[in-house]
């Protein structure tokens, strides 16, 4: 979970264009959508370990204060980043590689039970919807 959290942080920071140093990492941690990164990564641990309960709660809890609705097993690779978290939904059925880049308003949905399937180095600006 740690290394997934240290990847992801890393990926905002490029993609903030800031270098890769203990200050950019922390600014990183500290900066919006970071603490529904963190959530997401916690809740996906505690899934995966089957602690469905607590995972349960930190949807929820993700979805109350950063206003970011993320599926339970939402499977997204290392440097996932949300930049500002207020409306982004993803679906608990989306895949998506290395490098996941999204900002606010996007949705990952679902139609006819068929989820996106994202490659590596994936941008989504503000507002896309990906059925």
């Amino acid at each position: 979970m740690f290394d997934l959290l240290i990847a992801d942080m890393r990926n905002k920071a490029h993609a903030r264009g800031l270098p890769d140093t203990t200050g950019a990492m922390v600014r990183m941690f500290l900066s919006d959508g970071s603490l529904s990164q963190i959530l997401f990564r916690c809740m996906s641990f505690c899934q995966r370990i089957g602690l469905k309960p607590l995972a349960a709660i930190l949807y929820r809890l993700n979805a109350l204060i950063t206003h970011a609705t993320i599926g339970r097993n939402a499977d997204l690779g290392p440097g996932f980043v949300i930049m500002h978290s207020s409306g982004v939904v993803i679906n608990t059925n989306v895949r998506a590689g290395r490098n996941l880049v999204v900002f606010h308003g996007v949705t990952l949905g679902e139609e006819h039970n068929h989820s996106p399937v994202l490659g590596d180095d994936v941008y989504i600006g503000a507002g896309a919807k990906v059925i």
